[in-house]
């Protein structure tokens, strides 16, 4: 059979050459491709590590995780934003050592926390912290003008014990203490509150005598401390003024939180006046001699 001869299936000439595409040649050539993925990538790499402070993280962050890293971290960036402006962050999260170095740091001082508040004197209640007193009322100043001899009595009635160590209005210290706060009416004053007592006292009977244990001191009063239950009141006398002029400490229900050093002075003070004291009988006339 002649090769030129038509073919019988096509109808038309057999050719010796198969049909084939050429091939489309690249613009670029694979490592020129290369060449500029990692030019590129480095230049966004520069880019990334001249942000400020976290772009050397960043860029590690690329290099180990990739964009997906990235991202990853900014939506972590965003939601420890969001807890912290709102107050949600969890403290647990948060490392003992640097919890433990922010509380040492020499730049950042703890909150101060104080045993005490201090108040004027006008600022206390006076007569509503007496009426609400269910076991002591124990007092040692001058004249003790902050306490109601009536309500002290009505106090007593209801079970309270109460001691109260007054300046001695004929001693030498009186006289001294007149002259220091410029004050020539304290002996009065106290004399007028002892007065009190006969008036109040009259119905008490036996048990109520003895739970009520009013005394005279002699020593220079330095300070006022008034304890009623677990409240302690504190203040001082100072020279040139009244002692009703000092600011007040206050410590509220010190017996029940960890023995506080500062109220513990005040009521050792107390106690060293009290203790050697004996109680008067005749509040008509404080000036006699103490009950046996």
């Amino acid at each position: 059979m002649n090769d030129d001869q038509d073919s019988p299936q096509t109808g038309g000439k057999r050719s010796d050459t198969p049909f084939a595409t050429p091939p489309v040649p690249s613009e670029n050539p694979p490592e020129v491709d290369h060449e500029n993925k990692k030019a590129l990538a480095k230049e966004i790499n520069s880019i990334l590590r001249g942000i400020p402070f976290i772009g050397p993280y960043i860029v590690i962050v690329k290099l180990k995780w990739g964009w997906a890293g990235i991202l990853l971290l900014v939506i972590g960036f965003m939601i420890a934003t969001l807890l912290v402006l709102t107050g949600f962050f969890p403290s647990s999260a948060v490392s003992d050592k640097y919890k433990q170095n922010a509380s040492t740091s020499p730049n950042m001082s703890a909150p101060e926390t104080r045993e005490y508040e201090l108040k004027a004197q006008h600022d206390i209640m006076w007569d509503a912290a007496v009426k609400q007193a269910k076991s002591r009322i124990w007092a040692s100043g001058v004249a003790l003008s902050k306490l109601n001899p009536q309500l002290i009595a009505e106090k007593v009635k209801e079970g309270v014990t109460v001691q109260m160590a007054y300046l001695s209005p004929c001693g030498d210290m009186v006289k001294q203490r007149m002259d220091d706060e410029n004050n020539p009416d304290a002996a009065v004053n106290i004399k007028g509150n002892l007065n009190k007592f006969d008036t109040f006292t009259r119905d008490f009977n036996v048990m109520q005598k003895d739970s009520l244990k009013v005394k005279l001191t002699n020593v220079y009063p330095t300070m006022v401390v008034i304890i009623i239950d677990n409240d302690l009141y504190a203040y001082f006398c100072p020279y040139g003024a009244v002692c009703s002029n000092s600011p007040v400490l206050v410590f509220k229900d010190y017996e029940k939180k960890p023995k506080s050093t500062a109220a513990k002075f005040f009521e050792d003070h107390f106690i060293a006046v009290c203790n050697k004291l004996k109680p008067i009988s005749n509040y008509k006339d404080p000036c006699s001699a103490p009950s046996p």
